[in-house]
């Protein structure tokens, strides 16, 4: 059984008819807490740099929001003594694919 990583830290391994994927530690620390995965059908097939999963993160949302805290009328000083809370309630509005961290973003 041979586990293959690509440089943006996922991984693949084979085991008999199926195929796992994952992210490496370091990827999920860099990611934090991950609100949304999407994963390809079952039975589906790929070819060399396809896009094969969508991961999201409340990271990586919160790094958007400060980095254009000017142009929001934020100013960066208020992070020192304040953050802010992205609350994504099971069973709510449903937030599936790559435009769900946009919209937790900009609400």
């Amino acid at each position: 059984m041979t586990t293959v990583y690509t440089k943006d830290h996922e991984w693949m391994r084979v085991e008999g008819e199926k195929g796992i994927v994952g992210i490496t530690d370091f990827a999920q620390s860099q990611l934090g807490e991950i609100v949304y995965a999407e994963l390809p059908e079952i039975g589906a097939q790929f070819s060399e740099g396809d896009v094969v999963a969508v991961v999201e993160s409340v990271k990586a949302a919160r790094s958007y929001i400060r980095s254009k805290s000017l142009e929001y009328g934020i100013i960066p000083p208020i992070f020192d003594k304040k953050d802010f809370h992205i609350h994504v309630p099971e069973g709510a509005t449903p937030k599936d694919g790559p435009s769900a961290g946009i919209a937790m973003v900009t609400s």
